[in-house]
């Protein structure tokens, strides 16, 4: 055999994730309250923001490729100006591995991170997900990589 089957792979990427909140409640706070002096108003208790002003965040464009997941969390009025957040999380074994906020870049767990991080708990179901290229790029023979790589070649300017 070449390997898992995609519809495998989709379910492994899918039981990646982390199913429990209370787990992700206490590394927002504990990473928080380590970084007390990073300028944010409410340090202790900011993981709660995504919870208390759910109304005032929105999630859109989620996608999960491989164990990585995309989204665009809009903030909204009257709690904000309106304005679109992007959004990554990296997971490994139900663990959250990485994270990258486009409005606080120096920081681990913003409410964005956390409410792209609640929405894929909550809504599994309303996510786009994709293996990784390099799958499907591994299946093919010697000589259809070598015809992928001629395409992608002549594509390049």
């Amino acid at each position: 055999g070449k390997g898992m089957t995609d519809e495998a792979q989709l379910a492994v990427m899918k039981a990646s994730f982390p199913v429990d909140k209370g787990l992700i409640r206490q590394y927002a706070y504990l990473s928080r309250k380590a970084n007390e002096s990073d300028g944010f108003a409410d340090v202790l208790h900011g993981w709660k923001r995504s919870e208390i002003q759910s109304e005032g965040l929105a999630v859109k464009k989620i996608l999960q490729i491989g164990f990585t997941l995309t989204g665009t969390v809009m903030e909204l009025p009257p709690y904000y100006e309106k304005k679109e957040i992007q959004v990554a999380v990296s997971v490994d074994r139900r663990r959250i591995t990485s994270m990258l906020c486009s409005a606080h870049p120096d920081c681990d767990w913003c409410e964005h991170v956390i409410k792209l991080t609640f929405y894929r708990m909550d809504y599994p179901h309303k996510v786009q997900y994709r293996l990784p290229v390099s799958d499907s790029v591994q299946r093919l023979s010697e000589s259809e990589q070598k015809q992928f790589i001629n395409i992608l070649l002549s594509r390049c300017p």
